[in-house]
């Protein structure tokens, strides 16, 4: 089964996503657009996983959440993989307020070492993905309305939330684009409630 970990958003979040993404259609080009309930904050892409190691797995992220307080984060700014002036992925970047959300994002990556998976190798960047851009032919539109956001004041998606959990998802590929079902919640700790 093909697994990942996220954060998930609360809704007046998404809609203000929806929101963008709607401006930005309209600037033209081919784009693969994220649907609203695939919305979230991805802490570590697991890929391929067994039914053991997701077992282990799942216990040791239980145990992981339990001993880490929740936190608060917003949605703000906008940018693009690997930069504004090629484009291949536009995202709204996620900012921590309070708490440790990049210590937990380190341990979700040990534990998932821990069950044999490869190092993911790319550093931690936390975002929500907008758009996959198919083809840069044909999108300078689009491109220049990257540009003019990314560049611009940081724009909010939102007030600040507190993340209270952390959700274990399958994703399972299908003819119109992946289908994402949420496995397991695990409730961060609340020691020391924001």
């Amino acid at each position: 089964m093909r697994l990942f970990v996220a954060v998930e958003l609360p809704e007046a979040t998404v809609l203000l996503l929806q929101e963008e993404i709607l401006c930005l259609r309209q600037a033209g080009g081919r784009a693969s657009w994220v649907r609203p309930e695939h919305m979230h904050l991805t802490l570590r892409f697991l890929g391929e996983v067994n039914e053991e190691q997701k077992t282990i797995f799942s216990m040791r992220l239980r145990d992981l959440c339990a001993g880490t307080p929740a936190f608060r984060l917003t949605v703000e700014g906008f940018g693009a993989f690997p930069n504004q002036h090629r484009p291949a992925v536009l995202w709204a970047g996620v900012r921590e307020v309070t708490g440790k959300l990049a210590g937990l994002q380190r341990e979700i990556e040990q534990t998932a070492q821990s069950i044999g998976l490869d190092p993911d190798g790319k550093p931690f960047h936390p975002h929500v993905t907008l758009a996959r851009i198919r083809e840069l032919s044909g999108a300078a539109g689009l491109v220049e309305a990257v540009k003019n956001r990314a560049g611009g004041a940081p724009v909010s998606f939102g007030d600040e939330f507190r993340a209270e959990a952390v959700a274990l998802l399958r994703s399972d590929l299908k003819p119109g684009g992946p289908v994402h079902a949420r496995l397991e919640e695990f409730p961060l700790s609340c020691n020391s409630c924001l």
